[in-house]
């Protein structure tokens, strides 16, 4: 969490929405140290799409450089 709110490619706030203002909200996400940033796509009666905000977000954490090498099997 703090790494985002340091480091993110772009503000990100962290914030307490009452359930009154949920309508406002345009996407959501949960993060933490093990999951990362987890997209939020239903709260309550409030529907959300993973938006281009939480996707950056993703893509900034797990970055194509990032990918496992391909398994690689010596015989010998």
């Amino acid at each position: 969490r703090q790494f985002l709110l340091v480091r993110g490619p772009f503000p990100v706030a962290e914030a307490v929405v009452p359930a009154a203002r949920l309508g406002e909200v345009s996407e959501a996400f949960v993060t933490n140290s093990n999951a990362g940033v987890v997209p939020v796509t239903r709260i309550d009666d409030h529907a959300y799409p993973v938006g281009p905000d939480t996707r950056a977000l993703l893509a900034w954490l797990q970055p194509e450089s990032a990918a496992p090498a391909p398994a690689r099997f010596v015989v010998g």
